[in-house]
């Protein structure tokens, strides 16, 4: 019975605003998490519930500009995640109303809009299956099909318009590499150090490899708090 603890997915992108680093006002929440995560390993679903709602609690009682900036880094809601956890531990308590309403606010806040595996996931979790036939779930599910059943998407798409004139669509350029973003991005984690000063190819390598080593993609840990060359690879020549 594998959660997708979600709760940080966007520290990363919350160091790239540059001007915030939120890492250490935010390690209590990722206290509960783990408290969380030890619960749900001993099956205690009550205990679990309460490190989410205290996780809750915490973000809310953050200052307004911390809360902004953390929902706008994370497509509108940092607590997607947590509110979809919060929601299966208390369907497996089958406290249903409660569980239908929190993953309500999961949906609401971009859950499946997030990840392109979670409305698949949300589907099949067990962890759901006390709620299903309760009032509002379906309701629940038309707008998580609305956001993430791509395949069903594509079914009930129309056919190609071929005859369709397409110079009126917007053109597609890549920012220049002087753009203010680019360039704040560069000097923050030290790219330049961090490419090396081989061929384009070999620079490009270690860029792909910096970022590999220091982001898990196991769909559930942290993103690292600092991503300095401090913690770049050896590059290659």
């Amino acid at each position: 019975m594998k959660k997708l603890f979600l709760l940080c997915a966007g520290l990363l992108l919350a160091s790239g605003a540059f001007a915030q680093d939120y890492s250490e006002l935010l390690a209590p929440m990722r206290a509960y998490e783990e408290q969380a995560r030890q619960a749900v390993e001993l099956k205690n679903y009550a205990s679990a519930e309460r490190s989410f709602k205290e996780m809750i609690r915490y973000f809310n009682e953050l200052p307004d500009t911390v809360r902004t900036n953390l929902d706008a880094w994370n497509s509108g809601g940092y607590l997607a995640g947590t509110y979809y956890n919060l929601a299966c531990y208390q369907s497996l308590q089958k406290k249903r109303r409660a569980a239908v309403d929190n993953l309500a606010m999961s949906v609401r806040l971009g859950f499946i809009e997030r990840s392109y595996g979670n409305y698949a996931h949300m589907m099949r979790d067990t962890d759901l299956d006390n709620i299903r036939t309760s009032k509002g779930y379906e309701a629940i599910v038309l707008r998580a099909r609305e956001q993430g059943d791509f395949l069903g998407m594509i079914q009930r798409s129309v056919p190609y318009d071929r005859t369709e004139r397409t110079d009126s669509l917007p053109v597609f350029r890549y920012a220049s590499a002087d753009d203010p973003d680019l360039q704040r991005v560069r000097q923050y984690f030290n790219l330049d150090s961090i490419a090396g000063t081989g061929d384009e190819l070999s620079r490009i390598k270690n860029l792909l490899r910096w970022v590999h080593d220091n982001v898990r993609h196991d769909g559930s840990s942290y993103n690292p708090t600092s991503c300095t060359t401090s913690a770049r690879p050896k590059t290659v020549a």
